[in-house]
C-alpha cells in the first residue's frame, strides 16, 4: 500500500497495449520505467523508492538498477578505503571536487567539437594561410592520434606526453613544433573560450620539455657548396629545371620560407612603379600578408648578386620587356618591367616538396652533403656576417628580412651558424660586368 508519509514520486499506469501479465508499468521522470504484475506491487516498489529518494537524497534505485551504476560506486569508494578514507560522504566530496574542474562547456565535449570550435574562432579564422595551416597539421595530427570522440577535458597532461613522444618519432624539432602549438591552442582559445580550465602541458614535472641542446641546428651549406650546387643546378635548361632553381636562387638569397615560395608571383619583384631595376636602383621582393607565416607585409632587398642571377635565368627574364624611358638623360638606368599578362603568374607553381627532391638530386651530382632545405638558415648565416655587416643595425635588418619578432631569440638559436667572414662576403659579392644599356636590349630583345 503507499506510504502517505512521504511524498510519492513517479505515476503508476495500467498499459492495455502491453503483455497482459505485466499490465502496470510505474515511471520516473525517464529515469526509471519498470512493469508490475499487480497494482499493489507497483505500488509498494513506488512506496520504496520515494522513502529512499527522501531519506539519501539521490536516486538510489536508479542507482541499484543499474548494474553499471552500481559497479562505478563500489570502484569509487574502493578507491577511497585504499587512501584510508571510510566515511561514506567522502565520495560526495570528491565529486564535487572533480565538478569543480569541469570547464563551462562541460564534460562530455568531444576533442572534435573542441577542435571545431577552435577553428571557428575569429581570431583563429584571421591568421595568415601559411599560420592556419601549421594549425590545421597539429589538429589533425591529435585528431588520429586521440579519436575525434574522445572527451577533450579527460586530456591530460600524459596523455599529452604520449602524444608528443609520437611526434618525436619524426624529429626534436617535430616534437617541439606540437609542443608550442598545442599550447597556444589552449591558452589562447580552448581555456577563454570555456573548453578548459588550465593548461596540461604545463603541469611542472609532467610538461615534456626537451633541452636546448638536444635540440640540433639545422646544418646549412657553405658558400662553396651553394656554388657547387648553382653549377649543376643552372645547367638544367628544362622549364622545371628552371622554376627549381629560381626557387633555389630565391632562398638562397633572401632567406623566404619554402611555403612562400610556393606562393609567389613576378609582380611580387616589382618596385611601386611595376619596374624591375637592373642596376644602380635598389629593389625589393615584396612578400603581401596573404602569403606570409605572420601575415604581416615584409620587404626584402634583392641583392645585386640575386639581380644578375635573375637576369640570366632565361624563365624569368622572359617576363621582362624594357621600361618607358620619359627622359633621355635616364637612358643610364637599365630599367625592365614586367609584361602585364605575367604581374600574377605564380613563379614556382608547384609544390615545395618537389623542389626539395630536385635539390636531393643536385647535392648529389655536385657530390655535396644533403642538408636538407636548409636554405633560410644558410642566408640567415651568410647575411649576418655578410650582406648586413656594414648596416647601422645589422640585427634589426637581419630579423626584418626574416620576418622574425626584434629581439627575439630565435633568430640566433635555430638559424644562425658562424661562418668564415670572407666566405660571407663571397657569398653575395658579384662581378660588376654589365654591358651598356644598348647591348643589353640587344642581348635580351633583338
Amino acid at each position: 500500500m503507499k506510504n502517505k508519509a512521504v511524498q510519492l514520486l513517479g505515476r503508476i499506469k495500467k498499459e492495455s497495449t502491453r503483455n497482459t501479465t505485466k499490465p502496470y508499468r510505474f515511471r520516473h521522470a525517464g529515469r526509471i520505467d519498470k512493469y508490475f504484475r499487480t497494482k499493489d506491487e507497483a505500488e509498494t516498489f513506488q512506496s520504496n523508492y520515494s522513502e529512499q529518494e527522501a531519506r539519501v537524497g539521490v536516486d538510489t534505485a536508479t542507482l541499484f538498477e543499474d548494474p553499471k551504476l552500481l559497479k562505478a560506486s563500489e570502484r569509487a569508494f574502493t578507491l577511497l578505503r585504499e587512501k584510508g578514507i571510510q566515511h561514506p560522504e567522502a565520495l560526495v566530496d570528491a565529486v564535487k571536487s572533480f565538478i569543480s574542474t569541469l570547464p563551462p562547456m562541460g564534460y562530455k565535449t568531444t576533442l572534435a567539437q573542441a577542435i571545431d570550435a577552435l577553428k571557428q574562432n575569429p581570431d583563429y579564422r584571421d591568421k595568415a594561410v601559411v599560420t592556419k595551416r601549421d594549425y590545421n597539421r597539429y589538429c589533425s595530427d591529435a585528431l588520429r592520434f586521440f579519436g575525434p570522440e574522445k572527451t577533450f577535458s579527460a586530456l591530460s597532461s600524459m596523455d599529452w606526453k604520449d602524444f608528443l613522444d609520437e611526434q618525436r618519432k619524426t624529429s626534436n624539432n617535430a616534437h617541439n613544433k606540437a609542443l608550442r602549438h598545442v599550447s597556444l591552442f589552449y591558452g589562447r582559445y580552448w581555456i577563454p573560450m570555456g573548453y578548459a580550465t588550465k593548461n596540461p602541458l604545463k603541469d611542472g614535472a609532467m610538461t615534456p620539455k626537451i633541452a636546448k641542446h638536444e635540440v640540433a641546428m639545422k646544418e646549412i651549406y657553405s658558400y662553396k657548396e651553394i656554388e657547387a650546387i648553382k653549377a649543376i643546378a643552372s645547367g638544367d635548361t628544362s622549364e622545371l629545371g628552371q622554376r627549381n632553381y629560381l626557387a633555389f636562387l630565391v632562398q638562397a638569397y633572401t632567406g623566404i620560407r619554402g611555403e612562400e615560395v610556393e606562393k609567389l608571383t613576378f609582380e611580387m619583384f616589382c618596385d611601386r612603379n611595376s619596374s624591375f631595376h637592373m642596376r644602380p636602383k635598389r629593389i625589393k621582393l615584396t612578400l603581401p600578408s596573404s602569403i606570409t607565416k605572420k601575415g604581416d607585409c615584409r620587404q626584402i632587398e634583392i641583392c645585386t648578386k640575386l639581380r644578375q642571377e635573375l637576369f640570366l635565368l632565361p624563365y624569368f627574364s622572359e617576363h621582362l620587356i624594357p621600361a618607358t624611358e620619359e627622359n633621355e638623360s635616364d637612358a643610364h638606368i637599365y630599367g625592365f618591367k614586367m609584361r602585364n599578362t605575367a604581374m600574377s603568374e605564380r613563379c614556382f607553381p608547384a609544390k615545395i616538396v618537389q623542389f626539395r627532391r630536385a635539390l636531393q638530386q643536385w647535392c648529389k651530382e655536385a657530390q655535396v652533403p644533403y642538408k636538407g632545405n636548409s636554405l633560410r638558415a644558410t642566408y640567415t648565416s651568410h647575411a649576418g656576417h655578410g650582406l648586413f655587416r656594414s648596416a647601422p643595425n645589422p640585427d634589426q635588418k637581419l630579423q626584418n628580412s626574416l620576418g622574425h619578432r626584434l629581439g627575439s631569440a630565435i633568430t640566433e638559436q635555430n638559424y644562425f651558424h658562424q661562418v668564415d667572414p670572407e666566405d660571407a662576403v663571397a657569398y653575395f659579392s658579384s662581378e660588376d660586368t654589365w654591358m651598356p644599356f644598348s647591348d643589353l636590349m640587344e642581348h635580351y630583345f633583338g
